[in-house]
């Protein structure tokens, strides 16, 4: 019976490096064919494949077939814009990483074993650990430190890592007591318990990190409907300009004839009246002159008037400086949001509410600090702004930011908060 356990241990074992394998390389290139059978015969076959090798008890011949599969697969299954040696590398590599991850675990529960006095007799008992205990460790560095590298992953909670803990150390616990079974063992027993436990952490680390892309395409369908009523409600400020500038243009021949029907009547102060109030209903359509860029005058224009409404004292200084080199919708969508949190955060207070804007050029950068009085305080480490009070705007301006090679750094101190920005001028982005 211990053949049938040691090779129950070589199917599963197989079983779970393929799997990384097809995950790894369906994060990392694309398929050539269409087919989801194909690749479910040939995840098949590949574990079988290697099962078979594997039970030959011979490391180079595992060792090469391992690396055979991963090529041959990496380079007839699926491709991406690299060259095939690069391909062929990285699955070498893959598999070297597997491997020492797969090693990593069976010198910590050997260690463990002898450090409790529980090291079985029975073969099958011992390869029944192994399997379980570095396939334990092999599923939870790959999903959470290894696949982390290669993509770009959300940041995680403190709970979620207390979480991965609390699961690491029950399946770690659930291993060892393997070690006092009886030396009357039941194959059966053996089998059932070494395959729950990598099965369970299989499912759910599969299971948390399919969470954890759906919470990031949550993110990311949040960030852009953001940035849709960012722009939305600009286009409807817009709209408004339109229509009050078509309403003026349509009565200024009216207003033009009693200017002129005042003055003929020697009303000078009547017609001087007159004319300051078709003056000022046309100030308000006109954009002011921030920057050679329209589309940034016409929201800080915007939000002076909202800034004026709130009793908000808003002061800009951009120096009519040239951002022509930024996308429109990235203009919005950075001064948008800065302008937005930074006069809800001043309106929230009862004195010396006031917003900053500095807008400068230097050498090939563009430098963007806003500052705003604030009644929150909150804990702000090496610049960087806490994940969980970090809101949909936030998000929308570090993915803004990061597309110009740029950096942001936050700061809240003394009823103060402050932001500052460095843009790179990269002139294929216009």
């Amino acid at each position: 019976m211990d053949r049938v356990v040691l090779l129950f241990c070589s199917l599963l074992s197989c079983g779970i490096i393929i799997n990384i394998m097809f995950q790894f390389l369906d994060e990392r290139c694309g398929r050539i064919y269409q087919s989801r059978s194909l690749y479910r015969c040939t995840t098949a076959v590949s574990i079988l494949l290697l099962t078979g090798v594997n039970c030959l008890d011979h490391f180079i011949f595992n060792f090469i077939a391992h690396l055979l599969v991963f090529v041959l697969v990496s380079l007839f299954l699926y491709y991406d814009e690299r060259k095939g040696i690069a391909r062929i590398a990285e699955a070498v590599v893959l598999y070297i990483v597997i491997a020492v991850l797969e090693t990593l675990g069976v010198f910590l529960l050997l260690y463990l074993l002898e450090a409790m006095g529980q090291l079985p007799d029975s073969a099958a008992i011992l390869q029944s650990m192994v399997t379980a205990f570095s396939k334990v460790i092999l599923l939870f560095l790959y999903y959470i430190v290894f696949r982390r590298l290669w993509r770009k992953l959300p940041a995680r909670s403190g709970t979620q890592y207390v979480l991965y803990l609390v699961l690491f150390v029950y399946s770690a616990v659930n291993v060892l007591t393997l070690a006092f079974i009886s030396g009357s063992e039941n194959p059966v027993i053996l089998m059932l318990m070494t395959g729950c436990i990598v099965f369970a952490n299989l499912y759910m680390l599969y299971f948390i990190k399919v969470s954890d892309e759906r919470n990031d395409y949550k993110l990311q369908v949040d960030m852009m409907r953001q940035q849709e009523r960012m722009q939305y409600e600009n286009y409807e400020a817009r709209s408004r300009q339109y229509t009050e500038m078509l309403r003026i243009l349509h009565d200024v021949d009216k207003h033009m004839k009693m200017v002129d029907e005042l003055y003929r009547q020697n009303h000078i102060e009547d017609a001087v009246s007159y004319a300051g109030q078709i003056r000022s209903r046309m100030k308000e359509l006109v954009p002011l002159s921030y920057t050679n860029n329209t589309i940034l005058n016409c929201l800080l224009s915007d939000k002076t008037r909202q800034a004026e409404q709130a009793g908000i004292r808003l002061e800009i200084s951009a120096s009519m400086v040239d951002i022509n080199f930024m996308k429109p919708v990235d203009i919005t969508t950075i001064f948008g949001n800065l302008m937005d949190n930074a006069m809800a955060a001043a309106y929230k207070c009862e004195q010396d509410r006031y917003v900053r804007l500095s807008v400068e050029p230097q050498y090939d950068m563009l430098l963007i600090r806003i500052t705003n009085s604030t009644t929150e305080k909150i804990v702000i480490k090496n610049g960087r702004m806490p994940e969980n009070k970090k809101g949909t705007g936030i998000r929308n301006i570090e993915r803004c930011v990061s597309s110009y090679d740029g950096s942001e750094t936050w700061q809240c101190a003394d009823g103060v908060f402050a932001c500052d920005i460095i843009l790179n001028r990269i002139e294929s982005q216009s």
